[in-house]
């Protein structure tokens, strides 16, 4: 199956906004060891939703797809820390975008709002 790239191309191309990858971590509800990160577009055009490669570790990149506006997740292999400062940094500089990063923790069962 092909890729549509015209949204991306679009974005790029003809807009001077920077998109922007919203995410935040959140135990997860099977197992409260592992985390759940969130992730969504916003400040882009209707229709982005480019995949981006994101670092959980210093050995490991996953793929995630973000929707434009819309919160997805994965839940990954990282154990759910203690303290904030102990989340993973998973910016990937390979992409011209913006990064926003809730540094809570939410509890299982817990969803950050709009």
């Amino acid at each position: 199956a092909r890729t549509d790239l015209s949204k991306i191309f679009d974005q790029y191309l003809r807009h001077t906004q920077i998109p922007a990858l919203e995410y935040y971590f959140v135990a997860d509800e099977k197992d409260k060891t592992r985390m759940r990160l969130y992730f969504r577009w916003i400040d882009c055009i209707k229709g982005f939703n480019m995949p981006v490669k994101v670092q959980l570790t210093k050995e490991k990149q996953q793929l995630i797809k973000p929707v434009e506006g819309k919160w997805n997740y994965i839940v990954t292999s990282l154990k759910t820390p203690t303290e904030p400062d102990q989340l993973p940094n998973i910016t990937n500089r390979n992409y011209y975008i913006r990064w926003i990063e809730n540094r809570k923790i939410v509890p299982p069962g817990k969803y950050i709002r709009d």
